[in-house]
């Protein structure tokens, strides 16, 4: 049970920054997925 204890909070540190930077790389795509959208004319196809 003491081994339990002392892990609890390295493990709760390591899993909020895996969540931080799950959200940061999803927000980071979801932006550049946007700035592709606004490239692409209204036709779909690029200008080429």
């Amino acid at each position: 049970m003491e081994v339990l204890a002392a892990l609890a909070p390295p493990l709760l540190v390591g899993g909020a920054f895996i969540y931080g930077v799950v959200k940061l790389v999803r927000s980071e795509a979801v932006a550049r997925d946007n700035d592709k959208d606004e490239d692409v004319p209204v036709g779909g196809k690029s200008a080429d």
